[in-house]
């Protein structure tokens, strides 16, 4: 992004702050190894389904991309220019700026490059990544990565953490975040084995949803004590509703009796808004943030998930309502002081209509940042402008890059923060701020407002 004048200043006065990452999918297990990453296509490609799913709506078949397997020289390199070929095809979208900016903040090399020579596009970038520069360690370091959010269940072993922790390679913290939603669809096949894992993780045999309670309870124990994040949920819906005890019950021990045919459409409804709550309810108990990002329609090809699993692109927005959906919780726990519950959407219509007006008047409730398909500039810019003039910027989340691409996340924190300076700059031209008070904003913006949203002692 172009910036000029002020939004050039504004820029350059953040731009080598810290990061904070409260939420992403960087594998832990990744940063313990510490091995430079490599393979450029596992490296940069095949884990960023921002980029799959672009190159998969060109006409590219995801069985050339060897999920689950490792890539050997020649597989990488026909992926490689594959990717090449369906570059151009993604100009003006924000995952070619993202690309764009990887390549020349950590290669030397611009978009045409790649173009015009992929092979030896492939050798240079393949020398670079199997270089010590490119050990996670080096790349979070060089960077300045602060803290950073893993996403783990209630089957994780977080000691890795811990061992991440004292090893001292990587300078950030690493946090877990508790991920409990493998168990919100009751209606899922899997839903069974997510029972049975939260029972082997918790040492408890359940048989009812008060063992589910206790057991969800005594894995966010654990998370608590190995320095979790925040808990982080993902619905379909913001509905968010108390099912009395026997009535929940009822639907457990059908499910667990009878399978999934015996339950009906409103019950497995009516289940996930109880785990929601629920999930609001025990975020005041272990006063922990919480965020909520739903009307996602996970898995939406379910041919592409049946193959390759989930993760692979394949999730698509879809329209959500909030002021009515969250009225029974908020009117339970919205003015709680235990209470940081984080609201995300890919659903723009909802921004000035009911996020803003529900964080300006519940103390407990903040914004999240765009995120996923309106995460670019353009995304940021229409989030501001929606929200901004009615809460201003201090009940946002900060920027979130959601990502398990290891090399895109300072790129992604460098594009928020341009678009940031760039907004800040017409608000001082609009006459709304002084010019001190948008370079003090924006330094908020990058470390005490996400650090107030995530309750981030640094």
């Amino acid at each position: 992004m172009r910036l000029s004048g002020l939004a050039k200043e504004i820029f350059e006065h953040v731009r080598d702050l810290p990061i904070i990452s409260p939420h992403g999918h960087v594998d832990p297990a990744l940063l313990l190894d510490d091995r430079p990453l490599g393979e450029p296509t596992s490296a940069l490609i095949r884990p960023d389904h921002y980029v799959t799913r672009l190159m998969r709506t060109r006409g590219f078949d995801y069985e050339e991309l060897y999920f689950g397997q490792e890539l050997d020289f020649n597989q990488g390199e026909a992926i490689f220019l594959d990717f090449a070929r369906y570059l151009p095809n993604m100009a003006g979208t924000t995952v070619a700026y993202w690309l764009d900016e990887q390549l020349k903040d950590n290669f030397s090399l611009s978009y045409e490059e790649v173009v015009a020579s992929p092979k030896g596009t492939y050798v240079r970038l393949s020398e670079a990544l199997l270089s010590p520069n490119f050990r996670p360690s080096e790349i979070l370091n060089r960077a300045k990565v602060a803290v950073l959010a893993t996403t783990d269940s209630y089957g994780s072993d977080l000691s890795v953490h811990g061992e991440i922790a004292w090893k001292g390679q990587v300078k950030a913290k690493v946090r877990p975040a508790f991920r409990p939603e493998g168990l919100f669809d009751i209606s899922q096949s899997g839903w069974d084995a997510e029972v049975g894992k939260l029972g082997a993780a918790t040492g408890l045999e359940i048989n009812s949803f008060a063992d589910i309670k206790e057991g969800l309870k005594r894995s966010l124990d654990y998370f608590v004590a190995n320095g979790a994040l925040s808990i982080d949920i993902s619905p379909t819906s913001y509905e968010a509703h108390h099912l009395e005890d026997h009535v929940v019950e009822d639907i457990v021990s059908r499910r667990m009796d009878d399978g999934i045919d015996v339950l009906t459409t409103g019950d497995a409804k009516a289940f996930m808004e109880h785990m929601t709550y629920l999930m609001v309810e025990f975020a005041c108990e272990f006063a922990l943030p919480i965020t909520i990002h739903p009307g996602i329609i996970r898995n939406h090809h379910l041919d592409t998930y049946s193959k390759y699993g989930s993760d692979k692109g394949g999730d698509i927005p879809r329209q959500v309502l909030v002021t009515d959906a969250l009225f029974e919780v908020l009117n339970r726990f919205g003015n709680s002081p235990n209470l940081k519950l984080t609201l995300f959407t890919v659903d723009e219509t909802i921004y000035s209509r009911e996020l803003a007006p529900l964080a300006g008047f519940y103390p407990s409730v903040f914004i999240g940042y765009p995120w996923w398909f309106i995460d670019s500039p353009q995304g940021l810019n229409r989030f501001f402008d929606a929200v901004v003039p009615q809460v201003g910027f201090y009940k946002l989340s900060g920027f979130i890059d959601d990502t398990r691409a290891l090399l895109s996340i300072p790129i992604r924190h460098k594009m928020a923060r341009s678009s940031e300076a760039k907004y800040l700059a017409t608000l001082v031209q609009d006459g709304y701020l002084t010019e001190e008070r948008a370079m003090g904003v924006a330094r908020d913006l990058v470390t005490s407002i996400p650090s107030n949203c995530f309750s981030i002692k640094q």
